[in-house]
This record gives structure tokens, C-alpha cells and sequence, in this order.
């Protein structure tokens, strides 16, 4: 039976949308579950850091588990080009020879301390926060979480019902 992607509850089909009683709102076909079945949540991972060139409105549109690990790769990136930024100023000082490489390598930094941003703001505007610290710990927690919650169904128990006096 067709159920809200956001409450469960069995829905009503109108001429060209849904309708949720509980939730007083239209919902378009593809939001439609079925049987108390939760939206299913995706754990795809970035293949590379070149995905970290999508464009911010691309990258709105991916799920949060996808953004966390970008956002790691992102900062890994941002961390190695700072150390280059790092050798190249310091070879400079002593020979004076790196004003081109170091002036690049900065521009590199720049870049993707901008599209760590873009990552860390998008994920604090859907959940308030972004993690400051992503470990191999973290992301294995995350991805549970995800497929537990993607597991759950929204079903409420008939025996549950009737002990708190709904019907």
C-alpha cells in the first residue's frame, strides 16, 4: 500500500498528486513509499577528489554521507597543497627562486579551502553542524547509522495501540 515518505501513513491518491492526511500535504509520485517503508538514504562515496570540482549546485543535490566523505578527501587535498605552499616559501627565503611556484601553489590552496567550505556549510545547513574531525571510525559509525535507519520501518504495533487506548 502506498505510505508518506514522512510519516507513514497510508495515503490518498488525488487526480495528479498524493495527498497525507496526518501530514495536510501534497506528495509528488516519486516520493511515494510503500507499506511504512523509510526513503531509502544512499552511501555512495566520491570514486575521487576530482568529484570535489562539481559545481555548488551539483553538489547540494548529494546526499550528506557523499558530502562527509568528499569533505574528507577535500581537506586531505587542502592539508598536502598547504605543506607544498609551506616548502616552496621556505625555499624562497633561502634562494629566491620560487615566487612563481609558491604564487600557484597558494592559488591551489585557496581553492580547495573554498570548496572545503562549500562542503563543511552545506552540511551545517542540513543538520546544523559539520564534523570537524572525519575519521575511518567516523564514516564506519556514519554508514551504520544510515543502514539502520534505512531499515527501520515506520509501522506502529496493534498491540502498542490498544495497551495506550488508540484505535
Amino acid at each position: 500500500m502506498p505510505t508518506c515518505p514522512f510519516c507513514g501513513s497510508t495515503i490518498e491518491k488525488g487526480e495528479h498528486l498524493y495527498y497525507c492526511i496526518f501530514c495536510d500535504m501534497e506528495l509528488m509520485a516519486n516520493q511515494i513509499q510503500y507499506d511504512g517503508s523509510r526513503r531509502q538514504i544512499s552511501f555512495e562515496e566520491p570514486a575521487s577528489l576530482k568529484e570535489a570540482e562539481l559545481s555548488t549546485k551539483e553538489l547540494i543535490e548529494k546526499d550528506s554521507y557523499y558530502l562527509t566523505c568528499l569533505l574528507r578527501l577535500v581537506r586531505q587535498e587542502r592539508a598536502r597543497i598547504y605543506n607544498y605552499l609551506r616548502i616552496f616559501k621556505k625555499a624562497n627565503e633561502q634562494q629566491g627562486d620560487f615566487l612563481n611556484q609558491a604564487a600557484d601553489t597558494g592559488s591551489h590552496y585557496e581553492y580547495w579551502t573554498r570548496k572545503a567550505w562549500v562542503l563543511e556549510n552545506i552540511l551545517r545547513e542540513r543538520s546544523g553542524f559539520f564534523p570537524a574531525k572525519i575519521s575511518d571510525k567516523f564514516l564506519a559509525e556514519l554508514l551504520e547509522q544510515i543502514k539502520s535507519v534505512n531499515a527501520k520501518p515506520m509501522e506502529i504495533m496493534n498491540s502498542r495501540k490498544k495497551q495506550h487506548g488508540f484505535n
